[in-house]
């Protein structure tokens, strides 16, 4: 479905899909906002450690990946 749709992004948290969207089409940017999530919740003094915890341990794997553009 993605390599032959006309989508030219795909903007997500830490989903696989954004690792594979591009492995697909060489023409989709994959955008993650996880950062910005989290950005947003320690600003907001989020007490959800846990849930803390799980973005940023999805997203140090996204980091991995240089064709995702973490935002």
């Amino acid at each position: 479905v993605i390599a032959n749709s006309k989508i030219s992004t795909i903007i997500g948290l830490t989903s696989t899909t954004l690792v594979y969207a591009n492995l697909l089409s060489k023409n989709i940017q994959a955008i993650s906002i996880a950062r910005m999530l989290i950005d947003k919740l320690n600003e907001k003094d989020c007490t959800e450690t846990e849930a803390l915890k799980l973005l940023n341990s999805h997203l140090s794997i996204l980091q991995i990946f240089e064709k995702v553009l973490i935002i």
